[in-house]
């Protein structure tokens, strides 16, 4: 029986992202953390159609993105996912 480890790629940067994709049966999570807010949404529709071409995803697969923001001085962080109605 094969174990249920996903396959990962981290430490990948692009658009002033960081990465994280994990791969699991039927999707992948992509967790992308920034600093700057701005234009957020393109930059990660860029990335992920530059990882796309690079051969990270697979077409029958979904993508489940979730970003996180760092802030610089209170230590808080804000947590928006791609599922987010607020978005």
């Amino acid at each position: 029986m094969k174990p249920n480890n996903p396959k990962k790629y981290e430490g990948i940067e692009v658009c002033d992202l960081k990465i994280s994709i994990f791969e699991m049966k039927k999707h992948y999570e992509v967790q992308f953390v920034f600093k700057n807010r701005d234009n957020i949404d393109n930059r990660m529709d860029t990335a992920i159609n530059y990882l796309g071409t690079e051969g990270f995803f697979r077409e029958k697969k979904r993508i489940k993105a979730t970003a996180v923001q760092i802030s610089g001085t209170d230590g808080t962080n804000n947590l928006a996912t791609s599922e987010d109605p607020n978005e």
